[in-house]
């Protein structure tokens, strides 16, 4: 089960590389065309820019993002799987050695309860229901 949660957050983490990429991609090929000075310095120019801008600022961003999956998410559950598994080879390996012991204890119980059986209220000798059990 965690190894299939591991496999997710490596798929999510080589799509978030791929995004990046991308992104990449897209600003390079965002050029600005309007230098020259027949164009406002405020005008289409500044929405090339921008444009390009925040493709680099997104690629930046999934780049980081799969820097974190891979950091924290995949590193801990794959930690996690690895105490899971040493705890499962020390539960079969105590397992077998627990089996006796209960076993063994199992049988002092039948043969020896440690409590003694509950009294029957005895109305013949006096006792009274209410005196034994309280009012």
């Amino acid at each position: 089960m965690i190894g299939n949660l591991v496999e997710y957050f490596e798929q999510a983490e080589s799509m978030r590389k791929t995004q990046s990429k991308e992104y990449t991609k897209l600003a390079k090929t965002l050029e600005v065309p309007f230098k020259t000075p027949e164009f406002a310095s405020d005008g289409i120019a500044t929405i090339w820019q921008g444009l390009r801008d925040k493709a680099t600022q997104l690629a930046t961003f999934h780049q980081e993002q799969a820097g974190l999956i891979k950091a924290g998410t995949i590193t801990e559950l794959t930690r996690l799987r690895e105490d899971i598994k040493k705890h499962l080879k020390d539960l079969d390996k105590e397992g077998v050695q627990g089996s006796k012991k209960v076993g063994k204890r199992m049988d002092k119980f039948v043969k020896h309860p440690p409590y003694p059986p509950p009294l029957a209220p005895d109305f013949a000798c006096g006792y009274s229901f209410f005196w034994l059990y309280g009012r």
